[in-house]
C-alpha cells in the first residue's frame, strides 16, 4: 500500500514538473521569437524621406508624423540637420505622413501602401504660409525602387483576396511574379507523390530547382529540410501579402539559389472584420473519366471550409486576428487492371494467351483458392480488362 502511494505521488509530481517545464520552455520560445531581429527585418517596412523648402533647401527640426490608417497607431520624429527622417519597423498597411514646420504650410501625403521589406520614400516640399494651410499629396506607385537593391515583387492584399486560386492554393500567387513559374509535375512538391499530398507547392525561380526555395512565414523559417518542401500551409483569408524575392538577397536570408517566399499574415485593425466560406465539389458536378465503366462514376466529395475574424481589443493599442480552414476529400481514382478471363478462371484454359490447359488435380489447393480471389473481368479482352476505382481520403487543417 505504501509503495502504491509513493508511485502515485511520483507520477503526479512528474506530471506537474513536465507541465511546468513545458510551460517555461514555451514562454521562453515565444519571447525569443518575438524579440528576434531577423523576424523584424522580414515582416516590416520603412518610410524615409527629406524635408525641403520651395527652393530645395533642407529644413531641419521639422515635425514628422506617420500614421497607420488601419490601427490609428502614430509615430513622430524630427528631421535632422540634413532634413532627413526615418521610420523603421513599420507593419505593412496603409499610412499617411504629416510634416509641419514653423512658417510653412503643412504637408500631408496619404494613401501610402507600405509592403513588407519596402523602403518607401516621401519627399516633402514645404511652401511658405500658415500652419493651418495644408498641401495634400496623393501617393502614386514609384516607378523604381532606389533604396533597396533586392529584386522582389509583392502580391498585395487586394490581389490575394480577388485573384482566383484553384483549391485556395496560395503558392499560385508566388508563381505570377516575374522570374517565377510553376514547377515540374513530377516533383516531390507536386501534390501527387508520396511525400506531400497537399495541393502543389512546386515553384521554380530563375530556372533553379523547385526544392531550392526558402519559404518563410512572418519572417520565420517555414521549410521541411529533408526534401525542401513547404512547411505550414496558411489559409488565404489569413494572408495580408506575399513577398517574393528573386535575387540580390540581403545577408540574413542566404541558403537558397531559388526564390524567397515570405508570407505575411494579417493582424487586427480598429474595425471588426471577418469571413466565412465553404467550397464544394462532388461527382454530380464533374465529368466522367474516360476509363470508367459506362453507367458508373467514382465517388468525389470535397469540402473546403473555414473563416476568420479580427478586430481591436483596445482601439489603437491591442488587436487580434484568428482563422481556421478545413479540407475534407473522398475521391475515387479510376484504374485499369488485368485479371484472368472467364475461361482462364473457370476452366484453367490459358490458350487465349498462348498457353495450355492446366490439370486442376496437379495444382496446390491453396494456390487455387488464391487464384479464385481475382474478380471477374468487366471489360473485353485479355489485358486491361478490369476497371475499378480505389477510394483515397485526404484531410488537412490550416
Amino acid at each position: 500500500m505504501a509503495l502504491t502511494n509513493i508511485c502515485s505521488r511520483f507520477r503526479e509530481r512528474s506530471s506537474y514538473c513536465w507541465l511546468h517545464t513545458t510551460l517555461v520552455i514555451s514562454i521562453f520560445c515565444i519571447l525569443t521569437w518575438c524579440a528576434s531581429p531577423v523576424r523584424a527585418q522580414q515582416v516590416t517596412g520603412d518610410i524615409v524621406g527629406t524635408v525641403v523648402d520651395a527652393t530645395g533647401g533642407v529644413i531641419p527640426n521639422a515635425s514628422v508624423e506617420v500614421k497607420n490608417l488601419g490601427t490609428e497607431e502614430k509615430r513622430t520624429a524630427k528631421s535632422n540637420e540634413q532634413g532627413e527622417f526615418t521610420f523603421n519597423l513599420l507593419q505593412p498597411g496603409q499610412y499617411s505622413v504629416d510634416v509641419d514646420a514653423a512658417g510653412f504650410r503643412s504637408f500631408v501625403q496619404s494613401g501610402i501602401d507600405l509592403t513588407v521589406g519596402e523602403r518607401f520614400r516621401v519627399n516633402a516640399r514645404l511652401e511658405i504660409g500658415q500652419a493651418n494651410e495644408k498641401i495634400v499629396v496623393t501617393t502614386e506607385a514609384a516607378a523604381l525602387q532606389t533604396d533597396d537593391s533586392t529584386l522582389q515583387a509583392v502580391v498585395e492584399s487586394k490581389a490575394v483576396e480577388e485573384l482566383p486560386l484553384n483549391g485556395r492554393n496560395f503558392v499560385q500567387l508566388a508563381q505570377i511574379v516575374p522570374g517565377a513559374n510553376e514547377g515540374p509535375s513530377h516533383s516531390a512538391a507536386s501534390g501527387g507523390g508520396g511525400a506531400d499530398f497537399r495541393p502543389s507547392s512546386a515553384l521554380v525561380v530563375n530556372g533553379q530547382s523547385d526544392v531550392q526555395n526558402n519559404y518563410m512565414l512572418d519572417g520565420t523559417d517555414n521549410n521541411e529540410r529533408l526534401l525542401g518542401l513547404l512547411g505550414v500551409r496558411t489559409s488565404v483569408d489569413a494572408i495580408a501579402e506575399v513577398n517574393v524575392m528573386t535575387g540580390q538577397y540581403t545577408a540574413e536570408l542566404g541558403r537558397t539559389s531559388g526564390g524567397v517566399v515570405n508570407i505575411i499574415t494579417k493582424s487586427g485593425t480598429d474595425e471588426f472584420h471577418g469571413s466565412a466560406y465553404e467550397f464544394l465539389r462532388n461527382e454530380d458536378l464533374d465529368a466522367k473519366d474516360f476509363f470508367v465503366l459506362p453507367g458508373t462514376k467514382p465517388p468525389l466529395k470535397q469540402n473546403q471550409f473555414g473563416g476568420s475574424i479580427g478586430g481591436a481589443i483596445r482601439k489603437g493599442k491591442t488587436f487580434f486576428f484568428a482563422d481556421f480552414e478545413g479540407f475534407r476529400q473522398v475521391e475515387g481514382q479510376p484504374k485499369l487492371l488485368t485479371v484472368p478471363t472467364l475461361q482462364e478462371e473457370k476452366n484453367l484454359d490459358f490458350t487465349d494467351v498462348g498457353g495450355g490447359v492446366l490439370d486442376k488435380a496437379t495444382l496446390d489447393p491453396i494456390a487455387l483458392q488464391y487464384f479464385a480471389l481475382y474478380p471477374a473481368p468487366n471489360r473485353a479482352g485479355v489485358a486491361n480488362n478490369y476497371a475499378s476505382a480505389s477510394v483515397q481520403r485526404r484531410m488537412s487543417r490550416a
